[in-house]
């Protein structure tokens, strides 16, 4: 088995009131595609969870008409977040779901809105 690079073929039904059939089939090219394909949908959550990212702050600006093109910052110590520490979904397990400054707790709703986010993107 050399691999195969996977082909969805969606066949029309030729006749009014038939059924459709969703055939998967394999075309033998000596590469197996399986891992882009996951890579495909991982990228796809990055690309959703980095929507969610800022769909937080639209939420968290909007209602109190600031300005959403400056960099984040805590809500509690008004520092500025570092880039580093801003990476959606990650860096709230990698801060413990708290400011790396004051240590204030932040709220689970960035990594609610990010991770769903992600996920409708994905399966979308």
């Amino acid at each position: 088995h050399l691999g195969g690079i996977f082909i969805m073929i969606y066949m029309v039904p030729p006749v009014p009131g038939t059924h459709c059939i969703i055939k998967h089939n394999y075309i033998r090219l000596g590469v197996n595609i399986t891992p882009f394909i996951e890579l495909y949908h991982l990228l796809f959550f990055i690309c959703g969870a980095l929507t969610g990212s800022f769909l937080d702050v639209l939420i968290w600006r909007l209602p109190r008409k600031e300005s959403i093109v400056t960099p984040s910052y805590c809500p509690s110590c008004n520092k500025h977040i570092a880039l580093y520490d801003n990476i959606p979904i990650l860096s709230y397990f990698i801060l413990s779901g708290q400011c790396r400054q004051c240590k204030s707790e932040i709220s689970p709703r960035y990594f609610i809105v990010e991770f769903i986010t992600g996920m409708l993107t994905v399966l979308s």
